[in-house]
């Protein structure tokens, strides 16, 4: 159940109006995952009683799917992420940080935010999941110059 099922749950239920859906919880929850932001209790809550919902009408899924105009877009599993941040040795660290700098392929603050993931990560601190996700993007784009995460 991505981004799309989720989008197109919310206009189902302002057009349907099913019993014990509330159309503003759905709206956060489309929020919440597209900023790739943790779901509250509430949230969580209501999409268990969603999941039931539709376990009951299977034939829903696809219907609820084509009324959302979102694409499903890849889910980004930070565990993955941050393992293979974690294989990233001392010396890549610095050639990546070093050619960042050189090339000016990141503005100043994705350059602070992979120098405090990088630092973070050696000192096995903690580190949100949002810089956890946008460092890793970050460094996708050192991919032309050949630097594999």
């Amino acid at each position: 159940m991505g981004l799309k099922f989720w989008d197109g749950f919310r206009i189902y239920i302002d057009t349907n109006k099913p019993d014990g859906f509330d159309w503003a919880i759905a709206f956060d929850i489309v929020s919440r995952l597209s900023k790739n932001k943790n779901l509250t209790s509430r949230e969580i809550t209501f999409g268990k009683k969603v999941l039931n919902y539709v376990q009951e009408n299977s034939a829903l899924i696809d219907e609820v799917k084509a009324l959302s105009k979102l694409e499903d877009k890849e889910i980004i599993e930070v565990k993955f992420i941050y393992d293979k941040l974690l294989l990233v040795s001392k010396d890549d660290w610095k050639r990546i940080i070093d050619l960042a700098s050189q090339t000016k392929i990141f503005d100043n603050l994705e350059l602070a935010n992979v120098k405090a993931a990088q630092t973070s990560l050696s000192k096995k601190d903690g580190i949100k999941e949002q810089a956890l996700i946008r460092a890793y993007k970050s460094l996708k784009k050192l991919e032309k110059f050949g630097i594999k995460i």
